[in-house]
This record gives C-alpha cells, structure tokens and sequence, in this order.
C-alpha cells in the first residue's frame, strides 16, 4: 500500500519540477525572441531613396560617386548613372539621414571649390546650415573624423566652423558675423566676453537667426499647402505630450506613436515651436513637397557632465 503522504509530496514536488521547467523554457523562447529582434533590427533598415531634380524617386540598393555622375544599383539590381547637376538629395535608409547635392563646396584647408558633395542639413531657414565629416590627419585629431560646418544664406556657401580638437575658430566667427551682419542684436551676443564658440552654440545662433528673419506667409498669394506627418521617436522617455505650434496658431499635442498630420505651405517658411514642461526651442522648415517624406521629432533627456539637459531635433524622414 503506496504511503498517502509520500505521495503528495511526491506529486508536489513533480508540479514544481514541471512550473520550473516551463518558466526556463519561457526564460529560452524570451531570450530567442529579444535576440531575433536585435538581429531584424540592424538588418531591417528604411529604403534608401534619391530624390532628383524633376521629383522623380529612384529607390537603390547601393551607391557609387564619381567626379560627375552618380551610380545607383536598383532594387531590380539594375545599374544607372544619374548626372549629379540632376540629383536634389539621397536618403540613406540605414543611419535615416538625407544628405542633399551642394555643388562648388569650398576646401576650408585650400579654398578650392569640389564638383559637388553632399551634406547632412542640421537646420534650414534664411540661413541653412549643413555637415560634412571628413577624416583629417593632424596630430591633435590623430587622423580621427572632423565635422565641417557650412551656411548657405543667397548665393553664399561658407565654412563657418571645424570641430576638431583645440581649434578655436577665430577666423570661422568672423565668417558666420558677416551673414549674421543684417541682425545687429544677435551679433551683440557673439561680441559679447563670456561668449563660447562651439557646434551647439554656433546650432543655436543659426535656429535663432532664421525665426527671426524668417519670411511670413502672405495670406493673399499662400494658396497651396503640403502635408507632412510629425512623429515623435517611440522610444521617447516623457512624462506628457509636446506641444508643437506652427505659425504662433495651431497647436498640436504630440505622443510617441502617434503622429499629427499638418498642412504647410509650399510658397513660404513655416515657423516650428517644441514645447515640454520648462524646455522650448523654435526653427524654421523652408517649403519642400517630397512625397512620403514625413518629420521626426528627436528628443534627448541627458546629462552633459553633471548638467541635466533637454533637447529637441527635427529631421526629414522617409
């Protein structure tokens, strides 16, 4: 006769065995599945996209330069060589960055103006300002990457800052005073003693230069609008929505997840404004019709040193 006791130890003890061992399986198939999608995600890249002149698309998969053409190979693996006087910009779908056709770029080093380049645009206005990276081999950069920064207002395209380490750019800020010339209250802050010249700052002036000189729509011609979806990142850590104000009118409560169509005009800037809590920061988007384009509203919650800080981005998307 089987010891009723013993036996219901037994059983409990099978139970716990079988709970144990469904938990590590669940553990597995939890491990399998976090790593299955760290593998798609750094495979699973948005489309790369050219974008030329006549608003045609071309998606491709790779992309070569030469001294006048560019070469793409097709999705369908088909090779085209695109004349770069035809070309308004590339977006790379893997670092989600649109990089857009500059001809007559000037060498900060030799003065000589290239062919063509293309350029990160960081902000746009009456003056936009775009990036270059190149890989410089000075001893204090140890041969290390450079962010060349360069502004566009009218005709003008200049250097006006190099991030490398312990260049000063004495005869940079001389550049940027002479388009900032026409607004005698912003130069004050760059003449000012305390006044730091670094790649925020030099961000900052620029944003501020373009909402204050920017173009206002005039009713009586703005007749033509594009919409352009705003998204803020999911993985965006807020407390509550952004308010984004365009125009000092419409208001928008922004979420990550959930995106907020609005209609800009074709003919003239629209004014931007990102509100959160205490923080706010307002830029210019210059007219552009770029079908499937949409924004991305970056934000970053961070430390520099020991200082806490805020800080928005907006960048064109597809």
């Amino acid at each position: 006769m089987v010891d009723p006791i013993r036996l219901r130890t037994v059983t409990i003890w099978k139970s716990a065995e079988l709970t144990w061992l469904q938990a590590d399986q669940i553990k597995k198939y939890k491990m399998r599945y976090a790593i299955a999608l760290i593998f798609l995600s750094h495979f699973c890249f948005s489309q790369n996209i050219l974008i030329k002149e006549n608003g045609e698309q071309i998606q491709f998969k790779k992309i070569k330069f030469y001294s006048t053409v560019v070469e793409i190979v097709t999705n369908n693996k088909d090779k085209i060589d695109i004349d770069v006087t035809d070309i308004t910009a590339f977006y790379d779908g893997k670092d989600e960055t649109m990089y857009y056709s500059k001809r007559g770029l000037p060498d900060p080093e030799t003065s000589v103006r290239s062919n063509y380049e293309f350029l990160e645009m960081i902000t746009e206005g009456k003056i936009s300002l775009y990036k270059k990276v190149v890989r410089i081999s000075s001893y204090n950069n140890k041969g290390g990457p450079s962010d060349y920064y360069y502004a566009e207002k009218g005709m003008q395209f200049k250097n006006v800052f190099r991030a490398e380490v312990f260049r000063k750019n004495k005869d940079e800020l001389k550049v940027l005073k002479s388009l900032l010339e026409d607004d005698p209250e912003l130069l004050k802050k760059l003449d000012d003693e305390n006044f730091k010249f670094d790649e925020k700052k030099l961000i900052s002036l620029i944003k501020e230069y373009n909402v204050r000189n920017m173009v206002k729509a005039d009713t009586g011609r703005d007749q033509t609008h594009s919409e352009f979806n705003f998204h803020i990142q999911e993985e965006a850590s807020m407390k509550q929505a952004v308010s984004i104000i365009f125009n000092d009118t419409l208001v928008h409560k922004l979420n990550p997840g959930h995106p907020v169509p609005v209609k800009l005009s074709k003919t003239f800037p629209s004014k931007v404004c990102l509100i959160l809590e205490t923080e706010s920061v307002c830029e210019v988007l210059n007219p552009m019709s770029i079908p499937g384009m949409y924004y991305e509203i970056v934000y970053t919650n961070g430390f520099n040193g020991f200082v806490g800080y805020k800080a928005f981005e907006i960048k064109r998307k597809f």
